[in-house]
């Protein structure tokens, strides 16, 4: 199974961003990184990256309750 994701980048200026104005950004909910001064929204996981994540958590806790706390 091949699975790919893409992120979109969002800029919000011309000029590269500095750590006392992303300090300033309201909090509107969203995640956002900045990366050589561009500021970046962290895009939510998609579905299938959250059904992977789920599948491997309850794999990995069942080898532990059977070979590690039985």
């Amino acid at each position: 199974m091949k699975v790919k994701e893409t992120a979109s980048t969002y800029k919000a200026k011309s000029k590269p961003l500095t750590y006392q104005e992303y300090l300033k950004l309201p909090d509107d909910g969203q995640r956002y990184e900045v990366i050589n001064g561009e500021l970046i929204m962290t895009p939510s996981h998609l579905t299938i990256h959250q059904q992977i994540s789920d599948e491997i958590f309850l794999k990995l806790g069942g080898y532990v309750k059977q070979k590690i706390l039985v």
